[in-house]
C-alpha cells in the first residue's frame, strides 16, 4: 500500500487583454506504507515526485500573431524498488527543468499555422528510470514542431 498525502494549486487567468497566463504547483509525500518487503517500508513509490511546477504565458502581439513561452521543473524521483538489501531506493534520477516556446499565426478565421521549440537549453535530461535503466523525456534535446491547425466547419461532424 503506497500512502499519499499532498496537495496541488493552479490558477489561471489574464493579466491584460493581451496576456494570459497559468501556473500550476504540485506538492505530494508519498511512502510505502504496507511493503511487500520489509525494506520498502517508507520507500519512496517509483517515480513520484515530491514537487512539481509549471508555468505557461502567451501574449497576443497582434489579433493574428501570439508568442508564448513557459517553464516546467520536476523533482528528483527513485527509480528503483529493491526487494533486497539494505535500503529500498538506491537509483536517483535528478530533478529538472525545461523551458518551452511558440508561435502561432491566423492564417484566416479557422486556420492557425503554429512553431513550438522544446527545451530551448538543449538540456538532456530523464523523465523517470526503472532499476537498471533510465528513461529520456520524450524531448530530451531541443525540438522544434511546426503544425497547421483548422477549426471544424459549422455543423459538421468529424470521421
Amino acid at each position: 500500500t503506497v500512502t499519499a498525502r499532498g496537495w496541488e494549486a493552479s490558477a489561471a487567468g489574464k493579466l491584460t487583454d493581451a496576456w494570459s497566463i497559468i501556473t500550476s504547483y504540485t506538492y505530494v509525500h508519498a511512502r510505502i506504507t504496507t511493503p511487500v518487503v520489509p525494506i520498502q517500508l517508507n520507500a519512496e513509490p517509483m517515480n513520484t515526485p515530491t514537487y512539481a511546477f509549471s508555468l505557461w504565458s502567451t501574449y497576443d502581439v497582434t489579433k493574428d500573431l501570439q508568442v508564448g513561452a513557459g517553464a516546467f521543473y520536476n523533482s528528483s524521483v527513485w527509480g528503483d524498488l529493491q526487494t533486497t538489501g539494505l535500503v529500498a531506493n538506491t537509483a536517483l534520477v535528478p530533478a529538472w527543468c525545461r523551458f518551452d516556446a511558440m508561435v502561432a499565426y491566423k492564417l484566416s478565421p479557422k486556420v492557425t499555422l503554429q512553431f513550438n521549440i522544446y527545451n530551448l537549453t538543449d538540456r538532456y535530461y530523464f523523465e523517470s528510470a526503472y532499476t537498471n535503466w533510465a528513461v529520456p523525456a520524450a524531448q530530451p534535446c531541443r525540438s522544434t514542431v511546426v503544425t497547421a491547425s483548422r477549426k471544424p466547419l459549422a455543423n459538421s461532424t468529424c470521421r
